[in-house]
């Protein structure tokens, strides 16, 4: 792999650019990408084991949190309404792995492959980070909790859900991780 300086200055050109021209026109896009992230989020609409439901509401009128949930008990009327950004849980950790991988000073055949799974594995992280989402609701929410996993289990609970599920910060990390996952090979990085 080629990693002259002029070859870096390229490759990180390549990743603004495309960054860029993805994020700039957001709402048209997020017209596009919107209701791909509610389909994400759809698997989880209904039962949730033999106590809870999850709903999720039609899109409302607030284009920054444009996916709504409502958490609650089965025997019960009240609930938990949780709102989440598609453009930042995940549309833009999508956009950076598309970024990056064509940036990537590798083949076309290889970028292609890379982008393929890098779209996989970072429509899977956002499902796991609205699951994770939704579960740390039920079990840090009286209202609607359904276990008890005690103090200590809960904070961690908390801590990690914050983390992952969010943190702007972490959607970058996890997109690097994609990234380095999907397009490098042990020889690429010489370390091995």
């Amino acid at each position: 792999m080629d990693l002259s300086a002029r070859r870096i200055a390229w490759s990180l050109a390549t990743v603004v650019l495309v960054y860029a021209v993805a994020m700039s026109p957001f709402p048209g896009a997020g017209r596009l990408y919107a209701p791909w992230f509610r389909a994400i989020c759809s698997t989880f609409d209904g039962p949730v084991g033999a106590n809870a439901l999850v709903q999720l509401l039609p899109p409302g009128e607030d284009s920054l949190r444009d996916v709504e949930f409502v958490l609650r008990k089965r025997d019960s009327l009240s609930g938990a309404k949780k709102s989440i950004s598609s453009r930042y849980s995940g549309y833009v950790p999508t956009v950076i792995v598309i970024a990056l991988v064509l940036a990537t000073p590798v083949t076309w055949k290889r970028r292609r492959r890379a982008l393929l799974w890098g779209l996989l594995l970072s429509q899977m992280f956002v499902w796991f980070r609205v699951g994770l989402s939704i579960y740390g609701l039920f079990v840090t929410r009286d209202a609607i909790r359904l276990v008890s996993p005690g103090p200590l289990l809960t904070e961690t609970v908390l801590f990690i859900t914050r983390l992952v599920a969010s943190s702007s910060v972490f959607s970058i990390v996890a997109a690097l991780l994609i990234w380095i996952l999907v397009t490098f090979r042990r020889e690429d990085l010489g370390v091995w």
